[in-house]
């Protein structure tokens, strides 16, 4: 029983601990960003300064991801759990020459 729970305990610990959370900022400040993640990572975006904002992905097999048109201001927290590997790229379509990046 000891083992059974010892096992059982340090699954749930692998498991918790496995997931990462990037923060980035998304401002006129974010040009070319570039972020390595494992698959079940999230990236964390928090609209900053001035202006309204908003994050479409342009390339990538990520679904869901970056999908929303509308512009939020400073303030505004966009999140997300990327669930398939390879390359995605996504930019303000506002700003598209200073808001940019790659995951």
């Amino acid at each position: 029983m000891k083992t059974k729970l010892f096992f059982l305990f340090s699954l749930l610990s692998f498991c918790l601990s496995s997931q990462t959370t990037y923060d980035l900022d998304w401002s006129f400040n974010s040009a070319n960003q570039e972020i390595t993640i494992e698959v079940g990572d999230i990236v964390r975006w928090t609209w900053s300064g001035a202006g309204t904002h908003n994050l479409l992905k342009l390339s990538g097999p990520e679904a869901g991801f970056g999908n929303d048109s509308q512009r939020y201001s400073s303030g505004h927290v966009y999140s997300h759990t990327f669930t398939s590997q390879g390359v995605n790229t996504y930019h303000c379509s506002p700003h598209p020459d200073s808001m940019y990046g790659t995951v």
